[in-house]
């Protein structure tokens, strides 16, 4: 289109001086200096460098037209080179307004390129008027094909159309010239679609709207995974049979826990979550925490936890520190033993009942063998004798053996825990 101006001052200028010949020979020279004001106009406002000096020739040809062919008298003179002076003041004027304007559309192309978002103006009508170098690049479209040609329906996908148009026509209703934001699949050239942010604000000068559109697939692809990897995580530790907390190292205060320590409490995970870890997983006095107020550390060792009830229930317990967003917590993990512990305590009354069964056998056994050993040794005994106390001894240590055997069988009968193959070994 540029290249077309030079012909149309060409043109203007001719009829401009053309009818300014034919006035003044026909005695006009009232209305024909009007017309050199477009030429003068256009040139100023296309070229504002060259605009004035094109004024200037023709400000000097219309004085010497003025000169040789209408009245020679000073009065028209006079007012020929103020005329002239005219056109040259409005070519200085145009051209210092339109260097400005250009100078500022300059700066807004500038800016309109380098915000590194993908940008387009849209006109009134929804017609796209122009759209950046980034929106082309992620769209595929470029500059040319979409000036005044295609909407912006073109950049949304099918099924967002109606929802983006509510937003368009709600933002033109409201006169609001705030933008507003919202996620949005975009499409590209070729018809692929994308996840992006579309930010609408409308364009007070024009009646139209800027839209921003910014590629967020990368963003919601971590956002899914990351859901993904949240949603594992829950699982897992859903399903684990030891309990887990995570506590606010700095007030203490209970952050979560999964169901199996929820249920080692006696309590809903709503109605513990919030609390003070002092009230529910550690018996531990304010102030006195034996991690962040003594400095201790607790790896797989015994504590207890307090029930909602304020029972003790003795665990293995293991904590360790965190960090998240920069703010300390510490990850409890308990293992209830109590099962464990009964099993000690049936060992310890299993130990103590054979130990009493068998010690009084015992010693009577060591005494009677004792005082066989003496009866050998005086010499004084007949062998049959011997032979026969001994094998009463035999008896007593059979019959030791049968009360542990009994014993066994016992606990064999009584203890749920112990292994089949085990239970089956002492029942022998």
């Amino acid at each position: 289109m540029t290249s077309i101006y030079p012909y149309i001052l060409l043109i203007t200028a001719a009829v401009a001086i053309a009818a300014t010949v034919v006035s003044l020979q026909a005695g006009i020279t009232n209305v024909f200096p009007h017309l050199y004001y477009l030429p003068i106009v256009l040139a100023a406002y296309w070229y504002p460098r060259q605009g004035v000096v094109f004024a200037l020739v023709l400000a000097i040809a219309y004085c010497a037209l003025v000169l040789l062919l209408g009245n020679a008298d000073v009065a028209a003179l006079a007012a020929a080179a103020i005329r002239a002076a005219v056109f040259v003041g409005i070519a200085a004027v145009v051209a210092y307004l339109a260097g400005h304007l250009k100078n500022d559309m300059k700066e807004y192309r500038a800016l309109f390129e380098s915000t590194g978002t993908a940008t387009m103006l849209v006109g009134r009508d929804g017609t796209v008027a122009r759209i950046n170098s980034e929106l082309a690049n992620v769209t595929g479209y470029s500059e040319d094909e979409t000036a005044g040609t295609i909407g912006w329906e073109n950049f949304v996908a099918p099924e967002e159309r109606e929802r983006v148009g509510t937003m368009l026509a709600g933002l033109d209703s409201h006169g609001s010239s705030a933008p507003s934001s919202f996620e949005m699949r975009a499409a590209r050239k070729d018809g692929s679609v994308f996840d992006a942010m579309m930010t609408v604000a409308a364009a007070p000068t024009t009646g139209g709207y800027i839209i921003a559109l910014s590629d967020i697939s990368e963003r919601k692809q971590a956002d899914a995974a990351l859901k993904a990897s949240e949603t594992r995580l829950q699982t897992i530790l859903d399903s684990l049979q030891a309990g887990v907390a995570v506590i606010d190292e700095e007030d203490h205060t209970i952050e979560y826990v999964n169901p199996a320590a929820a249920d080692l409490i006696g309590a809903p995970g709503d109605q513990i979550i919030g609390h003070i870890c002092h009230r529910f997983i550690c018996p531990a006095q304010k102030g006195s925490c034996p991690i962040s107020d003594l400095g201790q550390s607790v790896d797989h060792a015994e504590r207890v936890v307090v029930t909602l009830q304020g029972e003790e229930i003795p665990v293995i317990k293991t904590v360790a520190r965190m960090t998240v967003d920069g703010h300390p917590y510490l990850v409890e993990n308990v293992i209830d033993i109590r099962n464990r512990k009964e099993a000690e305590q049936a060992l310890l009354a299993y130990v103590t009942e054979a130990a009493l069964r068998l010690k009084q056998p015992v010693e009577l056994i060591r005494d009677n063998l004792a005082d066989i050993l003496q009866q050998i040794h005086d010499d004084e005994t007949a062998r049959d004798v011997i032979e026969t106390a001994i094998k009463v001894q035999i008896i007593h240590a059979d019959r030791i053996v049968d009360n542990l055997r009994d014993l066994d069988r016992a606990v064999a009968q009584e203890r749920k825990e112990i292994p089949e193959a085990f239970r089956a070994f002492l029942s022998r």
